[in-house]
């Protein structure tokens, strides 16, 4: 693979691509650079794959981590986009290669990670395959549940990279940084007038009209041509309408730009970016945002002469806390107060009601344990009640009321005679009279 051609690379992706025309050099170098890689270390990678299993994210310190990294500092994850951007890939390497799925895994763990409070996509590629792209997007805006995103260039987000940076809230380039390229293209290439020099012919033998459509050994077609500007028409508009939803941009002024790369001033004032600002400049900015936020309030209040006199954050915390402490010895006061009255000596549960569960004052809440009946029992204690004329009297005798004596306790002698002349007399020490019928 450390013999790259153009044309092996582009009939490689097998479909139209989103990649910027002029960063194709750029494209065979990284993906040489991937060949060069993945010779040297693919025993090593594939023993460490077939080790993790269905496990995705690597454990610290495994040799998988430099190529599935998940990155959480000061609260947020950095998900790298850099490279040749390639469907149905879990990896990313160094600036070579990055897979989608790699992207989306990382944006998934993202979004769940309470220790996530925004993610931010650090980007610098030419580009990719169309295949892939489009969908993750979507599933990306679909899944996430609110989490703030950013997109910062370094340096460059052509192609399928805008496309994914277009995920973010805001986009920050450097000057000297790139954007665009919203287009597609496939390339075919015709061998057949090199083969008629070197005295060579090819033969299809086919079953379809259609079959061998876009082969490199013949002249592209008028019917091949035909279906393959369908097609790159067909995932254009696609493109088209992504950016211009994730951007908030008419469509028309997306396929205005005609595909151009834009240098980062002209990309600011296209709306295809939000702000020039270095990478390291972007980022902190982006970290100090999604901080927890600190309320920072002013106020400002006549003086008794005319002026005014304004209250700092400082100032409204200091007399916040000096209040809090004062409410607090207050309470502490009320609380020993009424615990510590003479009156809440043998009376405790009740003192511990009162202090404990309302509001009431030590001197309301003494003359309220005045009324309650001293017990060396918490669960006896009673309130205070004046006994009627009738509960002194029977406090004297004992009843037994009943027909027939019914109702009675065993009694001996005068008792048994005469059932109920007991509440008799307790009613004549009443002042009763009790008069005999007839």
């Amino acid at each position: 693979m450390t013999d790259i051609r153009l044309d092996d690379v582009m009939r490689g992706f097998d479909d139209p691509v989103l990649v910027a025309e002029s960063k194709i050099p750029w494209l065979t170098s990284r993906l040489r650079g991937l060949g060069t890689t993945v010779k040297a270390t693919e025993d090593k990678v594939l023993a460490a794959v077939e080790k993790m299993g269905e496990e995705f994210w690597p454990r610290k310190g495994d040799y998988m981590e430099r190529y599935r990294p998940y990155n959480v500092e000061n609260g947020v994850l950095t998900i790298p986009v850099t490279g040749v951007l390639v469907h149905d890939c879990s990896y990313t390497v160094r600036d070579w290669v990055t897979g989608y799925t790699y992207i989306f895994e990382a944006f998934k763990r993202g979004f769940s990670d309470p220790e996530v409070r925004g993610i931010a996509l650090d980007i610098n590629s030419g580009g990719g395959q169309s295949r892939g792209c489009f969908d993750m997007v979507e599933r990306v805006k679909i899944l996430n549940p609110g989490k703030p995103i950013k997109s910062i260039l370094n340096e460059e987000a052509y192609s399928a990279a805008y496309a994914i940076a277009t995920l973010g809230d805001k986009i920050t380039a450097p000057r000297m940084g790139g954007a665009g390229s919203i287009g597609v293209y496939r390339m075919h290439v015709d061998y057949s007038g090199a083969l008629d020099k070197a005295g060579m012919r090819i033969t299809f033998v086919k079953a379809g009209k259609y079959k061998t459509d876009g082969n490199a050994y013949q002249p592209l077609s008028k019917s091949a041509k035909a279906d393959w500007q369908e097609r790159v028409d067909a995932i254009y508009d696609v493109f088209v309408g992504v950016v211009a939803t994730n951007r908030g941009l008419p469509e028309q002024k997306i396929r205005n730009t005609e595909a151009r790369c834009y240098l980062a001033s002209v990309a600011l004032t296209e709306g295809l970016i939000d702000e020039i600002a270095s990478p390291d400049v972007s980022m902190q900015k982006f970290v100090d945002s999604v901080k927890p936020q600190q309320r920072n309030y002013s106020m400002t209040e006549k003086t008794e002469k005319g002026g005014s006199r304004t209250y700092t954050q400082e100032d409204i915390d200091a007399a916040t806390a000096a209040g809090v402490l004062s409410g607090r010895q207050q309470e502490r006061s009320r609380v020993l107060s009424i615990l510590g009255a003479p009156e809440a000596k043998g009376r405790t549960a009740t003192a511990l009601e009162i202090a404990l569960n309302t509001d009431t004052d030590p001197a309301a809440a003494v003359a309220v344990l005045k009324t309650v009946k001293v017990s060396g029992d918490a669960a006896e204690e009673k309130p205070v009640k004046e006994p009627t004329a009738f509960e002194k009297a029977m406090a004297n005798f004992n009843p037994q009321i009943g027909p027939s004596g019914a109702g009675q306790e065993p009694g001996t002698g005068e008792q048994q005679k005469q059932p109920g002349n007991r509440f008799a007399d307790a009613y004549a020490a009443m002042g009763g009279e009790i008069k005999k019928a007839g």
